[in-house]
């Protein structure tokens, strides 16, 4: 009865719960000096009533940062989803578990005394590039029923957008679950400015890195985690992303037909090949120079190999890689300049294997993989390859890439899709997104909008 008589005297006269906790607290330190009679008594009625003032005060302040919280989840959710939504074939249901799962990351949920699971909604407009996310959060009062509700609902209200068409998808790790799925070590770098850098792997160090490497990108994103040891990402890295489904493995096949060439090796030699079906692969050797002709080469279970000094181009002209064995190696002297298809059943594709269910990883690790899959490790040593323009994908292999200098740099574009990658002994791999400045299309799936993200509100 007293404390519904004390809310109606503070509700009827506007006095504001500071004012209570400041007047009575300068009032109790006057009776703490008095040497007269009844202080006791006189403390004894006004502390209960101090304490409940101080106690609603702290429930507003507490509000108050709730509510900076829940609006900060909201703008991080929102520009967390807009990069999501940039990326090749993410769907709606994606981009709006994106925003969620960034939502409860960055609430802290006891700290602000929130109850239950929030309420998210997020609304994705596809062809604007925008989206906007709505939180809901329900708050507890610790002096609830006195003056104010048990409870607080706060809301908050984010928008993000899209700006400008910079590229897309650049660097694809499929590996879901081993550690180490992209790894950079020994002074390594990937620069992919305007397009992004995905790593499957729900692993913690999904990404890793140490040893002065780097990854630049328009986004960086990890299923799991993004470990760096004196290395560094920029921007930092988006992690707990959801799992992109390969945007190739519904390619058509190529229909390959009977072998052309068997165990082809061209050594000291300067000469012309044409397309085919090159059955035990083909080896390229000593101060070869060997140009492509447009079309497509089949590597039917043999691999690519390009030794010593050799020299290799080709404009329009796309590998499919079949069967066991069939791989790439360049090596360090090799000069290497090639131009993926601008028609045909490899337009836009430099590399294609096939996407067949790859050997199980049990629990070897990356160790165990390179030791069981020998056929499986696709390697770029050489130095002088600058002009890859195409994609490369390679769904079932790991890409080592152990060159001492720049790769790919004089590429209009480079869109690389493998099981995993791994990067040392000093390269830069620079993944450019300038499709505008070639013929070569750029295969279905992989294009996005990976503008500059801003908030709207």
């Amino acid at each position: 009865m007293a404390f519904t008589r004390f809310k109606e005297f503070i509700k009827s006269n506007r006095i504001q719960p500071a004012d209570i906790s400041h007047n009575l607290s300068e009032s109790f330190s006057r009776l703490l000096n008095d040497k007269r009679g009844g202080i006791a008594l006189y403390a004894g009625l006004t502390l209960p009533v101090a304490a409940l003032a101080a106690g609603i005060a702290v429930d507003y302040s507490g509000i108050s940062s709730a509510r900076s919280n829940v609006q900060e989840a909201a703008d991080a959710a929102a520009v967390a989803a807009a990069r999501e939504m940039v990326l090749s074939n993410t769907s709606t249901s994606t981009i709006k578990s994106v925003a969620s799962h960034y939502v409860i990351a960055n609430l802290d949920m006891a700290a602000n005394s929130i109850v239950g699971t929030p309420n998210i909604k997020t609304n994705v407009d596809k062809q604007s590039g925008s989206l906007t996310v709505k939180i809901t959060a329900v708050r507890k009062n610790f002096f609830g029923n006195f003056l104010q509700p048990a409870q607080s609902t706060i809301k908050a209200e984010a928008s993000a957008q899209a700006l400008g068409n910079a590229g897309g998808l650049c660097l694809l790790s499929l590996e879901t679950w081993l550690p180490k799925a992209l790894n950079l070590e020994d002074n390594a770098k990937i620069r992919a400015d305007k397009c992004g850098v995905y790593s499957n792997s729900r692993h913690r160090s999904g990404i890793y890195m140490k040893k002065n490497s780097s990854i630049s990108a328009g986004l960086i994103c990890s299923a799991g985690g993004a470990v760096r040891e004196r290395g560094f990402f920029s921007p930092q890295p988006t992690t707990d992303c959801p799992v992109m489904q390969d945007p190739l493995a519904v390619r058509p096949k190529v229909n390959v037909n009977a072998c052309d060439y068997q165990n082809t090796v061209i050594h000291n030699k300067v000469t012309t090949l044409n397309p085919g079906v090159y059955c035990g692969g083909l080896t390229i050797s000593g101060n070869s120079n060997v140009n492509l002709r447009p079309g497509v080469y089949v590597m039917s279970s043999g691999p690519l190999d390009v030794l010593d000094s050799a020299k290799l181009q080709g404009k329009y002209a796309g590998f499919y890689l079949e069967g066991a064995g069939s791989n790439i190696s360049f090596e360090p002297d090799t000069t290497i300049s090639l131009v993926a298809p601008k028609s045909g059943p490899l337009a836009g594709l430099l590399f294609y294997q096939t996407p067949d269910k790859p050997a199980s990883s049990g629990k070897k690790g990356i160790k165990g993989i390179i030791s069981a899959l020998k056929d499986m490790v696709f390697r770029i040593k050489s130095n002088n390859a600058h002009t890859l323009l195409g994609t490369i994908y390679i769904p079932r292999g790991l890409l080592i890439i152990d060159a001492n200098g720049s790769i790919a740099q004089n590429s209009a574009y480079t869109v690389i899709i493998a099981r995993m990658f791994k990067l040392h002994e000093g390269p830069t791999l620079v993944l450019n997104s300038d499709y505008s400045a070639t013929d070569v299309p750029l295969p279905g799936g992989l294009r996005g909008n990976m503008g500059k993200i801003t908030l709207s509100k």
